[in-house]
This record gives structure tokens, sequence and C-alpha cells, in this order.
């Protein structure tokens, strides 16, 4: 199209216009200015005629549609950056390090009650299906040597003894 444009501007055949561009005798803005005033000349008026045909209103109303709508985001992005802004300062503080800190204790509680799942299904199979008393049981018996549950730093809430009315100390089962 932009060389039939420059056929009719420059009033030359299509070989003299290659001709003028591969010898560079049709450079810079001399092409684009014959580029312009050919299309002015041969589609002028045609972008309002294509406005006012259906799908030509149907694409405009789109478009403004579009733009109303991005009035929404405009609006909803200036204030929601407002509250991420927010949001970034209070877990980069001194929350960020205390919530970093449950997150931590957390974890460890998650591991320790898995493993510890693990292990009762360990002890319970052994004992099913190969006779084998479990180190707990061992322990009730009066086996000192059996372990009964993982390792731990000491007593925890769930068995640490207790006062009872007729045992000075009782263990929590």
């Amino acid at each position: 199209m932009s060389l039939e444009c420059c056929l009719l501007h420059l009033e030359k055949d299509e070989g003299d216009i290659r001709s003028m561009i591969t010898g560079g005798t049709l450079v810079g803005e001399r092409p684009l200015i014959s580029l312009q005033e050919g299309l002015e000349k041969n589609y002028d008026g045609s972008m309002k005629l294509m406005a006012e045909t259906f799908s030509g209103l149907t694409s405009t109303l789109s478009d403004t549609m579009t733009e109303v709508s991005n009035a929404y985001g405009e609006g909803y992005n200036a204030t929601r950056s407002r509250g991420l802004e927010a949001e970034i300062g209070a877990y980069g503080g001194d929350l960020g390090a205390v919530m970093q800190n449950l997150n931590r204790i957390t974890g460890e509680n998650d591991a320790f009650r898995e493993n510890l799942a693990e292990q009762y299904t360990r002890e319970a199979l052994s004992a099913v299906l190969l006779g084998r008393r479990s180190p707990c049981s061992a322990r009730r018996t009066g086996n000192s040597s059996g372990r009964c549950g993982p390792p731990s730093a000491g007593p925890t809430p769930a068995t640490r003894p207790r006062e009872t009315g007729r045992r000075r100390w009782r263990w929590r089962s």
C-alpha cells in the first residue's frame, strides 16, 4: 500500500520507485511525506464513514466502556497501594518478627506431632505383626530401660506430675 501511495504521489511506475529506493535517491522524510499525502488523498474521511456503521459504533461503545471500567482500576490501585505499604511496614518490623517466631514454633509442634504419630504407628504395627512389646508397655511393667515417646527437654504440660489426694504425685496419661 505504501508503494502505491508513492506511485500516485510521485507519478512514477513501480520499477522507478524501487530503483529510487535501492539507489538511495528516495530516502529520509520524502517517502513518509509521500505515504501520508497518498493516504490522505485516497482514504480521507474513511474513518468517519467506518465509525458510523454498526460495526464502528459497536467498537466505539466498547472502547468507551473500557475507559469507564479503567476508572475503577485507577481508583482501586491508588487506595490499595496505601494499604499494601502499611502491610509491608507492619510485617517488616516487630509484628513480622513475632509472627516469624510463632510460625517457627508452629512448625516445631507440627513436626513433633507427626513424629509422635509415626512412632505410635511403628509401635502398634510391631506389637501386632511381630509380637514385640513397645517401649511404652515395657516401662509400665517396670522395665526402666524402655523409652516412651520422643526425646524431650523436660516435662511438658501434658506429662508434668500433678498433685492428687491419694498420692503426692501422679503422672498424667
